[in-house]
């Protein structure tokens, strides 16, 4: 009898430690059970992309941007805002933002939104500065640039 007792008590402590283990001192709830830890996260963790918001690229009297290059995802919104004055705004290729020419006048804004096609491609574009009558064959001015992401 006293052999029986002691092989219980041995399995029942063993339960014990296997149980005790295998919490490992965190409470076991779902979202400790999903969700990353703040220290595991990192730039190539989704959920730590700031890509999920729009771009704003702010293009100056000179025609210069900023920021200056940039790196948006399909179905992202690109905010091009002009500093004061007429701009045409050319892109290359049209296929980023399903056009090649974008008027911006007096100073305002265009938000232009990458289309879902435009997977890892790379791109440039044109401030045409003063003339909203101005054409983007041949056309000269501050340039940026851009590779879309996945």
């Amino acid at each position: 009898m006293i052999l029986f007792q002691r092989r219980s008590l041995l399995l029942l402590f063993s339960l014990v430690l296997v149980a005790a283990c295998a919490r490992s001192g965190e409470p076991d709830t779902a979202a400790s059970r999903t969700a990353p830890s703040p220290e595991l996260q990192t730039a190539e963790d989704p959920s730590a992309s700031a890509s999920e918001g729009p771009v704003v690229v702010t293009i100056a009297a000179d025609g210069s941007f900023s920021p200056d290059p940039i790196s948006p995802d399909p179905g992202q919104v690109v905010t091009f805002q002009a500093d004061g004055q007429d701009v045409v705004l050319c892109v290359d290729p049209a296929s980023v933002f399903g056009g090649e020419r974008f008027e911006i006048p007096n100073g305002g804004a265009v938000d232009l939104t990458v289309q879902p096609s435009a997977v890892h491609v790379s791109f440039a574009y044109v401030a045409i500065m003063g003339d909203l009558a101005s054409e983007c064959r041949g056309a000269r001015g501050g340039e940026g640039s851009g590779t879309t992401g996945p």
